[in-house]
């Protein structure tokens, strides 16, 4: 094997047929065009030596190492008007962007076996899907699919955005130790996310924003916004400080089937539902339910939901009450009205040694 260091610019093959084997590492410092099906090093690739350098796809093509990395320090852009697919196989090493990709010309479907080190933005790809694991310093616009198999790390504040294509992790997703924003807005798609999002080190905001369905686990973070969504489950213990319902689908729900403990809740006026049905929630600041379906607390005689400095739920089209709620001493639980009406599902304790207030076909009683 030998190393091929290029001073310049260079274009690889001229044919879609076209391969380069047997070589160690390889550098370019200039502008690089690939028109290979494949090029395979035993040791690193590296391409241009600055973020003004491009780099062209000029076919669908493998670049694979042994085990080593692979790193664009230029701009990666498909030629002219193709949409060109790059796989990229580097083993036990990572992948590393440093300037924009996809800028120029969308590329096709980024497929990378191994890790993945984003220091630039994707802009514009058919798809991306990483083997193991990713670090995220910026953020990724596909058309389809983003698939991310092994942990997932913030090291900066992130979109992840797609047209109407759902987001896969197969792991955790969490701040790099400063706490980070994360946006998803798949359109229409569907967000799954079935490990923990914040784990060792907690996320600042987590924005969903889908006309689709949105799914978690646990999630540690300073904020929970959700913008839009055709419902949204929390089936994990959900420690935030804000959650912030803006809208979500008429008649489709909120759900936190995990412990939620949230210091303050903001709810929108829009007919969507929101439902508690962990075994022990608490909700620090005093909460007004503005949503205009349904209010659900508990669904069980043991649950428990603590709303520290009181709850007003009169918006809502009904409250259903199972287990206990409660407030501290000296705030007040005022549940229904006039045209919100109270189902009590299962054996339930409202007000403890608070004040209660709940309406009744006759009036509110104290």
């Amino acid at each position: 094997m030998y190393k091929r260091q290029i001073t310049g610019n260079a274009v690889f093959g001229n044919g879609t047929t076209d391969r380069i084997t047997g070589v160690g590492t390889l550098s370019v410092s200039g502008n690089t065009t690939i028109h290979t099906d494949a090029i395979t090093t035993s040791g690193t690739q590296t391409y241009g030596d600055a973020t003004s350098d491009a780099i062209v796809i000029g076919t669908a093509t493998t670049l694979t190492t042994s085990d080593d990395q692979i790193t664009f320090k230029g701009t990666v852009n498909s030629e002219g008007s193709e949409t060109n697919n790059l796989t990229l196989v580097v083993g036990t090493s990572e992948v590393e962007f440093d300037a924009t990709v996809g800028g120029g010309r969308t590329l096709g479907a980024i497929a990378i076996t191994g890790a993945l080190d984003l220091d630039a933005v994707i802009t514009a790809a058919t798809s991306l899907s990483v083997s193991t694991t990713s670090n995220l310093g910026a953020s990724v616009t596909t058309a389809d699919t983003q698939t991310y198999t092994g942990a997932v790390t913030l090291s900066a504040d992130v979109a992840l955005t797609t047209t109407n294509d759902q987001f896969s992790f197969g792991s955790t997703v969490q701040s790099d130790g400063t706490a980070r924003d994360l946006t998803l807005a798949p359109g229409s798609g569907n967000i799954v996310i079935s490990n923990t999002i914040g784990g060792s080190a907690d996320l600042d905001v987590l924005t969903i924003n889908t006309t689709g369905t949105a799914s978690f686990t646990a999630v540690n973070a300073a904020g929970v916004v959700i913008t839009q969504s055709g419902g949204s489950s929390f089936s994990g213990a959900l420690a935030v400080t804000t959650v912030t319902l803006t809208d979500t689908a008429d008649a489709a729900s909120v759900t936190f089937n995990g412990n939620a403990t949230i210091t303050t809740l903001n709810t929108a006026g829009q007919a969507y539902n929101v439902v508690f049905n962990g075994a022990s929630n608490t909700i620090t600041n005093a909460v007004t339910f503005s949503n205009t379906g349904f209010v659900t607390l508990g669904n069980g005689s043991s649950d428990s939901i603590t709303f520290t400095a009181g709850v007003t739920a009169e918006a809502p089209s009904s409250v259903n009450v199972a287990g206990s709620v409660k407030a501290s001493n000296t705030a007040t639980i005022t549940l229904g009205d006039s045209g919100t009406g109270i189902s009590v599902t299962a054996n339930a304790t409202i007000g403890d040694t608070s004040t209660c207030l709940l309406y009744t076909s006759d009036a509110a009683d104290e």
